[in-house]
C-alpha cells in the first residue's frame, strides 16, 4: 500500500482532477489530505480527512498529515 500525503487550502479546481487521477490506478493507496477548512466532502469515502488547527508550513504540514498513514508490513 502506498500512503500519498495532499496539503489543500481552499482549492477545489485543481484538487478534484488530482483525485480524478489517483483514482484511476490500479494500486492499493490511501490519501490523505491535510486541510484548514472542510471543503471536497464530495470525495469523502476515498479520503481520509486530517484537519489542521494552523498552517505549520508546508514541510510541518506534510509531516503532522503523515502521522496518520497506515504502516503496513
Amino acid at each position: 500500500m502506498m500512503s500519498i500525503v495532499i496539503i489543500n487550502y481552499g482549492d477545489t479546481t485543481y484538487f478534484r482532477k488530482l483525485i480524478d487521477s489517483l483514482d484511476n490506478k490500479e494500486m492499493e493507496i490511501e490519501i490523505l489530505v491535510g486541510t484548514f477548512d472542510k471543503i471536497n466532502k464530495d470525495a469523502e469515502g476515498k479520503i481520509k480527512w486530517i484537519y489542521l488547527d494552523k498552517n505549520y508550513g508546508p514541510p510541518g504540514n506534510r509531516n503532522r498529515v503523515a502521522r496518520y498513514a497506515r504502516e503496513t508490513s
